[in-house]
């Protein structure tokens, strides 16, 4: 059996804890980990269409109204900081930062 210290089972898709996934507007969204020097980890939901940001520092943010080619561009960029940046923070969706 392969799990984290925290109980998750990433074969098994069980990500109970509140490391691995974030519990927006009803909705719960897996948190994937990335390798990105500013970002830890990305999840979104495609039918609410959001897409959520957690940063090195443990902050997290959700942006509205993200199309699913763009959050899964992002998912597969090879700089994930910069296609955030770009395709995300640039791009002027709406956000609200949802932890500290």
């Amino acid at each position: 059996m392969s799990g984290h210290p925290c109980g998750c089972d990433p074969e098994e898709n069980n990500y109970a804890c509140a490391r691995h996934r974030v519990d927006l507007d009803g909705v719960r969204i897996r948190l994937v980990p990335v390798r990105s020097s500013n970002i830890a980890a990305i999840g979104y939901d495609a039918g609410t269409q959001q897409l959520v940001v957690e940063f090195k520092g443990g902050s997290r943010y959700a942006y509205r109204g993200v199309p699913p080619e763009t959050a899964a561009h992002l998912a597969a960029a090879p700089s994930v900081g910069g296609d955030f940046a770009r395709e995300i923070r640039h791009a002027g969706y709406p956000f609200r930062r949802i932890s500290a």
